[in-house]
């Protein structure tokens, strides 16, 4: 929709959390079409995308879904280009059978091949951000103006993708000046003053590239003139927040970006500020955890890519051959473990794994040196001399085979995969929820389900998920709000008498059983507020079965409601 806007409006305003670049080529494939923009009297100019969202997907109910799968192909596009970037560079770097690899990792890894099918800007930053390291390799291997120019058009299509890839500039700074002082005298040097106009150059068009992303607007801004709302860039007054830079010497600075650009930014940093709940291993904790995203991975990465992950960083201890020259690893390492730093330092965002998504090529690329270890068992092999490493051979196939296992065990619910020793996607919920478990993505499943058991109506629903369920069809009553049993949260503003639990068919997103708030619908298609732990509830009932993993059904008696009514200190209902 944002891009949509973009594309007929020139309308950047709405969600600026993400900058435009993604967004527009998601909307691509929507333009032939006959959309329908509805009016936005009533709404915000900034922070009300969430109602216009709803009066956008009202006016095209009719073709929404085919809108929505039309998007989705974009993102299928980019993934096969993220494949074989990955695959080219592994075999640049450690030969064919280590390009066979990484793509193998990246083809069977259900966290890229979730959002591989999600119109979201996640998958597509990920493919940028890979495809800008990759160019500022090139650019170091050749140190010409052509390849400095790749470069710094593909950072700046990364750096307007998503905010969280502005930790590309200092990387590409660190790595240029590394590369430096590594090759200083050699006669492959050009020099210092080369090497510094070609980085220059690089910065200054991945800067063009953003503002034409922008359309210019907004650019040169001075910088007191902003109203930001982030800690970072405001300091306390009397009353409220106001921009620290105002009565500096600074407040007079041009700013080089747009002013959606930078607005944008802050927004989403003010976000990260507000130390909202986060949840882990069945917790509640304001303001996150640092190490959150390295949990994360060890509980949603395929057993298979973390057994290779751990030989890999083995391997260069038992041969010079498995070790990568000082700069080739400075352009592998560096930019996931400034990503990985900026969010675990972040931790007012711990709402999903895939904020960490466009770390994954990389560490693809890096563990793919175990296919030198399989070429080197097939050789000892064919020769007779069959030695250690035919075991580690083994290990690798092994690995890929219970990767691709697990893809097609869990196919087509990729988002809510969780490792065996999670306790799969059953289990998910006992450690990570949000974008993790539960993106609203079963609705279709549910309705599929109603199908074939109409017994369950009339049906109460509290579904996670940003759309109206009455647009794919589905009937149903808002599920009442309770009490918190274990009082984290607040209880709901309600009279205690108008509070569930009540006898019937539930269907409840994972998220809400959890304690999470959002937004839904109500049987009248009104958006509602639900508050954390409004359905926390649930969790003292135990589901009769699922629509995908991320929604839960429940079957509920009136001898139980009376039970869990007693237990939460509620009247008993009226019969």
């Amino acid at each position: 929709m944002s891009g949509l806007l973009t594309w007929r409006q020139g309308d950047l305003a709405y969600y600026r959390v993400n900058p435009p670049f993604l967004k527009l080529l998601l909307a691509l494939p929507l333009l032939p079409a006959e959309l329908q923009l509805p009016d936005r009297a009533g709404l915000g100019p900034t922070d009300s995308w969430c109602e216009y969202f709803d009066r956008f997907a009202a006016a095209n109910a009719d073709c929404y879904q085919d809108m929505v799968w039309l998007s989705r192909y974009v993102a299928v596009i980019l993934s096969a280009v993220g494949g074989w970037i990955v695959y080219c560079w592994s075999r640049q770097l450690f030969g064919s059978t280590a390009g066979l690899v990484a793509i193998s990792l990246w083809v069977s890894c259900p966290n890229v091949l979730a959002w591989s099918g999600v119109a979201t800007v996640d998958l597509g930053a990920t493919v940028f951000g890979l495809a800008a390291a990759y160019s500022l390799r090139r650019y170091l291997a050749r140190l010409d103006w052509l390849a400095a120019l790749c470069a710094g058009v593909l950072l700046g299509l990364a750096v307007a993708s998503k905010f969280t890839l502005l930790v590309l500039y200092p990387v590409t700074v660190v790595v240029c000046a590394a590369t430096a002082w590594h090759r200083r005298g050699s006669r492959a040097f050009p020099g210092t003053l080369a090497s510094g106009m070609h980085l220059g150059f690089i910065l200054a068009i991945s800067l063009l590239v953003i503002n034409l992303c922008y359309g210019f607007r907004g650019t040169g801004r001075v910088l007191g003139e902003f109203e930001f709302r982030c800690h970072a860039l405001t300091q306390p007054n009397a009353i409220l927040r106001v921009n620290r830079f105002r009565e500096t010497w600074l407040a007079f600075l041009p700013v080089p970006l747009p002013d959606d650009f930078v607005r944008g930014l802050d927004q989403q940093q003010s976000y990260a500020d507000c130390s909202l709940p986060t949840y882990m291993r069945g917790q509640w904790q304001y303001g996150g955890w640092w190490y959150y995203y390295i949990y994360a991975l060890a509980v949603k990465l395929p057993l298979g890519s973390l057994l290779l992950a751990v030989l890999s960083l083995l391997l260069p201890c038992w041969g010079a051959h498995y070790r990568l020259a000082s700069v080739e690893g400075l352009v592998l390492w560096l930019p996931p473990a400034a990503l990985l730093a900026l969010l675990s330092c972040e931790t007012g965002i711990n709402i999903g794994l895939r904020y960490l998504l466009p770390a994954f090529p990389f560490f693809f690329v890096g563990i793919s040196r175990v296919g030198i270890l399989f070429d080197e068992a097939w050789r000892f092999w064919r020769q007779g001399r069959p030695v250690w490493p035919a075991l580690g051979g083994i290990l690798v196939i092994s690995s890929l085979a219970l990767n691709g296992t697990e893809v097609a065990r869990i196919h087509p619910h990729y988002i809510a995969y969780f490792n065996q020793v999670a306790g799969g996607p059953e289990g998910g919920w006992r450690h990570l929820i949000d974008a993790n478990i539960d993106w609203g993505q079963d609705l279709l499943f549910l309705r599929d389900w109603l199908g074939t058991h109409p017994e369950a109506q009339p049906l109460r629903l509290a579904y996670f998920g940003g759309i109206d369920p009455h647009l794919i069809g589905l009937n149903y009553r808002f599920a009442p709000f309770g009490p918190d049993p274990d009082e984290f949260f607040p209880d709901p503003a309600l009279p205690r008498e108008m509070m569930g639990p009540r006898p019937g068919w539930y269907a409840v997103s994972v998220n809400f059983v959890c304690g999470m708030g959002f937004r839904g619908h109500d049987e009248q298609s009104r958006a509602v507020c639900v508050p954390s732990g409004a359905y926390r509830y649930f969790r003292c009932f135990s589901p009769v079965d699922r629509a995908g993993h991320s929604i839960l059904i429940y079957h509920i008696t009136s001898p139980e409601v009376d039970v869990m009514r007693r237990h939460l200190g509620l009247p008993l209902l009226r019969r």
